[in-house]
């Protein structure tokens, strides 16, 4: 059985891009001063953990062919 984060991951890679986007989306709209800059700002620095934990995690276990990802 793979661990659950396995499975998570495929979830939280496209959260997290979605969340990426639409950052950058409010961050154009908060330029022309539709809406606030922090806000975007924290959005993308929020999501962007998310996104770069389930990418290293997804290549991690496929470039080291030795690690048993079964339990």
């Amino acid at each position: 059985m793979r661990p659950v984060w396995t499975v998570v991951c495929f979830l939280a890679l496209p959260l997290a891009l979605v969340g990426l986007v639409r950052a950058c989306v409010e961050y154009r709209a908060s330029v022309r001063g539709r809406t606030s800059r922090p806000h975007a700002v924290v959005g993308g620095v929020l999501s962007l953990p998310g996104a770069t934990a389930a990418i290293l995690y997804m290549v991690f276990p496929a470039t080291r062919p030795d690690l048993a990802l079964q339990e």
